[in-house]
C-alpha cells in the first residue's frame, strides 16, 4: 500500500508522464501499464497477481516496442552515410599502417566499411539513454541541437534515485525482474533515434520504480531512526 502511494506520487509529479500523455496517449498508456505491471512483479507477494502482471508486461512491452520502433528506428544503424564510411576507411588505413596484418585483412576492411559506424551509433544511443543528466537536468551539458529538452524529473529526486539504484545493484538477485527489464529496455533503446522528442521512453518504467525503491528505503531508514 505504501509503495503504491509512492508510485502514484512519482507518476503524477514528474513532467515526463504528462508530456507522454499530451504528445502520445497510446504510448503513455503502454508505458504506464508496463510500469504498474513491473511494480507488481517487483513488490507483490501473491503468485497469481505476479503471473498476471508478467503476462501483461510481456504483451504490452512487445506491442509497445513494435509500435515505437516503427516510427523511431535510428536509420544510421542500417543506412550508410558516405561521409562516415569515408572516415571509417581512412581510420582503417591509419591503423593498418601501424598494426600491419591485424588491420590489412578482408575481415577488418569489411568491419570498418559496414559495421564500425552502426556499432558506434548503437553504443552512442545507449550512452545517451543512461546519462542521468538527461532525466534530471535536461541533458545539460550535453544538449542536442534542434531538440527541445525538458526536465523529466525534479533534480531533488536525484538522491532518491541514486539510493534506489544503489539498492538495486546491491541486491540483483532480489530484483531479478527489474534487472531483466533494464537490460531489455536498454537493448531496445539502442535501436531508437536519440533525437526522439520524448526521450528513451522504455526506461520510463524503470526510473519510476527505482525512485520508488529509493523512497521506500529512505522512509524505512527514517522510521527506524525514530523508533530507536
Amino acid at each position: 500500500m505504501f509503495g503504491s502511494l509512492l508510485l502514484l506520487l512519482t507518476l503524477v509529479l514528474n513532467s515526463w508522464t504528462w508530456q507522454l500523455v499530451k504528445q502520445n496517449l497510446f504510448l503513455a498508456f503502454i508505458l504506464l501499464t508496463i510500469t504498474i505491471s513491473l511494480f507488481a512483479l517487483t513488490f507483490a507477494a501473491e503468485k497469481s497477481l505476479r503471473k498476471i502482471a508478467f503476462l501483461v508486461l510481456l504483451l504490452t512491452f512487445c506491442v509497445g516496442s513494435f509500435y515505437f520502433l516503427q516510427g523511431n528506428f535510428d536509420r544510421s544503424l542500417r543506412e550508410k552515410n558516405p561521409t562516415e564510411v569515408s572516415i571509417a576507411l581512412k581510420r582503417h588505413g591509419y591503423f593498418a599502417e601501424g598494426l600491419g596484418k591485424l588491420f590489412t585483412n578482408k575481415f577488418s576492411l569489411q568491419f570498418f566499411s559496414n559495421w564500425y559506424y552502426p556499432i558506434t551509433n548503437y553504443s552512442r544511443n545507449i550512452s545517451y539513454s543512461i546519462d542521468p543528466n538527461l532525466y534530471f537536468f535536461m541533458s545539460h551539458p550535453r544538449e542536442k541541437s534542434g531538440i527541445d529538452e525538458f526536465g523529466k524529473y525534479s533534480p531533488l529526486l536525484l538522491p532518491v534515485f541514486l539510493l534506489g539504484l544503489f539498492t538495486h545493484f546491491l541486491s540483483l538477485s532480489k530484483y531479478k525482474t527489474l534487472t531483466a527489464y533494464l537490460i531489455t529496455a536498454i537493448i531496445i533503446t539502442g535501436f531508437a533515434t536519440p533525437y526522439y522528442k520524448l526521450g528513451p521512453v522504455f526506461l520510463f518504467p524503470y526510473l519510476n520504480l527505482i525512485i520508488v525503491l529509493g523512497g521506500i528505503n529512505f522512509l524505512n531508514f527514517v522510521r527506524k531512526k525514530y523508533e530507536t
